[in-house]
């Protein structure tokens, strides 16, 4: 049962013979009862602070919650975008390897057409020098034979 205040101030005690002094026992009693006072006002200030204290807790782990939620969300995304961009570079990669190949395919194409451009060139200059040599044998013929001609015919000069 709490004891009051008020109650303590109001308490009687009943006399005897040999009691204690009233005014003493009730000077003591007010200032039981003001300590008790001065106690519960503490008890309720205590209370409130607790109360506050609850409140600001409850918000901080709210808070906490929320940034443990942002930061889950921000690893998953991390991951996510490490492994998009390992998927791009795999593709970039492939794609890279796939445009090497055509173009050395290409260029190996090119080579050999050059190489066959290169032996038709060169049976062509065969022939020509050949046709040339012939050309040159035959004019020389035909140089001979006009000389063996002249011989016949007067000057003219």
């Amino acid at each position: 049962m709490p004891l009051e205040p008020i109650e303590i101030q109001n308490k009687e005690f009943s006399t005897t013979w040999r009691g204690c002094a009233p005014r003493e026992v009730r000077q003591f009693l007010e200032q039981i009862a003001d300590r008790v006072q001065e106690l519960k006002k503490t008890v309720e200030e205590l209370e409130k602070e607790k109360q506050s204290l609850k409140k600001e807790r409850d918000k901080l782990q709210e808070h906490e919650n929320q940034t443990k939620k942002i930061l889950e969300t921000a690893r998953n995304l991390t991951e996510q975008i490490k492994e998009n961009a390992r998927e791009e570079a795999r593709s970039i990669k492939n794609q890279a390897k796939r445009e090497a190949e055509q173009i050395k395919e290409s260029a190996l194409k090119e080579a050999e057409q050059i190489r066959d451009e290169q032996v038709q060139l060169k049976a062509r200059h065969r022939e020509l020098r050949h046709n040339l040599n012939q050309l040159g044998e035959e004019l020389k013929q035909f140089a001979r034979q006009i000389g063996s001609e002249d011989d016949g015919f007067p000057d003219e000069s």
